[in-house]
């Protein structure tokens, strides 16, 4: 099946009031065609169509030169949602089919925004999960803060434990 046959079919399933299925028939073809523009700006439409501005916003970035204000509002609901992120967490956010090696091969916007956030020409000159930064969560420190508090009870259980342990022997 051609791009533009996939695009129609998934066009056809949108038009018959069922945009969820024009998702899977587009979100399937991008891992078999990779990138192409028209099928991922196809993508970013259906997903605005459901509603999930978020991950339509991701598709425009990755398809749009020039976006208009429409879809501008939209990219940037992605990139606030991601504005704390390096660029290589950013990229990372992306499905790997649609990575690359150049900035100069994403679009002109995308190219943009990578380079005013430190990203240099060459993508895929530190490939080393070992020089970026953790995504720091909210989570991750509660998760963290649970830890000490149950380790900080479980120490004074125990200890107090063992002094009326001690204090049973002592008695007797």
């Amino acid at each position: 099946m051609t791009i533009e046959s996939t695009i129609t079919k998934a066009q056809q399933q949108a038009d018959l009031g069922r945009p969820w299925r024009a998702k899977e028939i587009l979100g399937s073809s991008i891992r078999n065609y990779g990138n192409s523009r028209r099928l991922l700006v196809a993508y970013a439409e259906t997903l605005n169509q459901l509603g999930d501005k978020m991950e339509a916003g991701k598709y425009y970035l990755l398809s749009v030169d020039e976006p208009d204000e429409e879809k501008l509002e939209i990219i940037k609901i992605f990139l606030r949602r991601h504005d704390k992120l390096t660029y290589r967490q950013l990229i990372g956010l992306f499905p790997s089919q649609l990575r690359v090696t150049s900035r100069q091969d994403y679009p002109r916007f995308l190219d943009e925004y990578l380079e005013r956030i430190g990203a240099p020409d060459d993508l895929g000159a530190d490939r080393s999960p070992l020089n970026q930064a953790p995504i720091s969560r909210g989570q991750d420190r509660a998760v963290l803060i649970g830890c000490a508090l149950f380790t900080c009870l479980f120490w004074l259980c125990f200890s107090v434990g063992l002094i009326e342990i001690i204090s049973w022997l002592w008695q007797s």
